[in-house]
């Protein structure tokens, strides 16, 4: 215990009385030991990011180690002699930058390891578009200022890895790193099929063109995250499917949406419900569901009513991927 905190120590001996009393004071110094860092869990972050947790691994951390971002302190969480936790903030990912970590234990600094903030490639659902969870097994689409070298349209299968030259790897919440499957890349967008191997909790996404490292982000992956297409392709307006009329065991087709030719626009239209007494099927595409194994539950919503639907299949379309 006495070695706990640096500082100026005075040692003395003493002798026990008739003949013995207290000697002279000699002093020696308490130097902290330095702390060092052997590795940061991320080395790239992207650009716009929000707060971040970083966690540092080395040696010499106690309860009182403070990390530093560029030699500004930040929240820093303790867990064990050999790791850290630290919040690199909003602020700090405001631009492309170079970022070095270190850590500092009563005025002993450790060494630094940088992280580089580069450009960030957000990956949302391709039904929608709309920011949020992901579902493994999902077709998600992602977003940044240099994705590809050109434009490519995946036409065989299995999908492929890579596509002229770019690479998407996810990180899953256990570390497992995996290589996406393509659909389509493009300088500004790339369709991906994330893997459905990919464990829920936060994942970080990186983009690779040949070795280089163009653009880093992060996705919240669930188990559940449903999406339908639209036919449109904008996440908005008539969804892509059609309906089936069922009477005595005949099925009939019947279309849900109609192209304008002016607006060049898909529109819904009204579906011809047919006699009396014939079942209306309603067929529509989306990702993200087969986590639910079917039980997912739907609504039809017209004004202020909600009408809830009977789902009878909510899985796998032959033939389609995602």
């Amino acid at each position: 215990s006495d070695l706990t905190l640096a500082a100026v120590v005075a040692v003395t001996v003493f002798n026990p009385e008739p003949v013995g009393g207290a000697s002279n004071p000699l002093s020696f110094l308490i130097e902290p030991i330095a702390p060092a860092i052997t590795a940061l869990n991320r080395t790239r972050l992207g650009v716009g990011g929000g707060n971040t947790t970083v966690t540092i691994t080395g040696t010499g951390f106690d309860s009182a180690t403070v990390a530093r971002v560029n030699n500004s302190d930040r929240a820093t969480t303790y867990v064990s002699p050999t790791q850290l936790r630290v919040t690199v903030l909003e602020a700090d990912l405001a631009q492309k930058a170079t970022l070095t970590i270190t850590t500092v234990n009563q005025g002993a600094a450790s060494n630094g390891l940088t992280i580089q903030v580069i450009d960030r490639v957000t990956s949302v659902l391709a039904t929608s578009y709309a920011r949020g969870s992901v579902a493994p097994g999902s077709i998600l689409s992602a977003f940044a200022p240099r994705l590809a070298t050109g434009v490519e349209i995946n036409t065989v299968l299995p999908l492929p890895r890579i596509l002229i030259g770019t690479r998407i790897e996810v990180e899953d919440s256990q570390g497992a790193k995996r290589d996406q499957e393509f659909f389509f890349v493009a300088p500004g967008q790339a369709n991906f099929h994330l893997d459905e191997r990919t464990a829920a909790g936060p994942a970080f996404v990186t983009v690779y063109i040949g070795q280089e490292v163009v653009a880093s982000g992060d996705l919240q992956v669930e188990r559940i995250s449903p999406g339908l297409f639209t036919q449109n392709a904008s996440g908005e307006g008539v969804p892509a499917g059609y309906a089936l009329r069922f009477r005595d065991g005949a099925l009939t087709t019947v279309p849900i949406l109609n192209y304008n030719a002016t607006t060049f626009r898909w529109l819904p239209i009204e579906i011809d419900m047919g006699p009396e007494g014939y079942l209306i099927i309603l067929v529509l595409f989306g990702s993200g569901f087969r986590g639910a194994q079917g039980a997912v539950n739907a609504k039809l919503v017209k004004g202020t009513t909600q009408f809830p639907l009977q789902v009878g299949y909510a899985n796998v379309a032959p033939g389609f991927i995602g």
